[in-house]
């Protein structure tokens, strides 16, 4: 009996590995070769063989799980900062609304700070 072949591990049951294994099964069959340069170079090319279906294969899936890993960073950080920015500013003494501690006066009323920091 063969040995498994390393792209039958990665490959989910399915479609897929149904694919993959049909591709594997007809490359040729290194281990009969002689070693030489000839037989160095078919299981170079082998090698490549299999890790470019599984890549081809794997690739969509994980190009979408790194583009919502990097989505949910984003959102992370943007929350992050507006939380930030939120916590720093004051209210205004005559009519409440939030302004910043260096602003010298009120934006929605025009009431002065009473202490602006620089």
């Amino acid at each position: 009996m063969k040995e498994p072949i390393p792209i039958q591990q990665w490959l989910p049951a399915g479609p897929l590995r149904d694919m993959g294994e049909k591709y594997v099964s007809q490359l040729p069959d290194v281990a009969q070769n002689p070693i030489g340069p000839e037989s160095l170079m078919h299981q170079s090319d082998h090698s490549w063989s299999e890790y470019l279906v599984a890549y081809s294969l794997l690739y969509p899936g994980v190009v979408v799980i790194l583009a919502l890993l990097g989505g949910l960073g984003l959102g992370a950080f943007f929350i992050f900062c507006r939380r930030r920015e939120y916590s720093h500013r004051i209210f205004c003494s005559k009519c409440g609304s939030m302004m910043y501690p260096c602003g010298l006066h009120c934006p929605e009323c025009g009431t002065p700070n009473p202490s602006p920091v620089p």
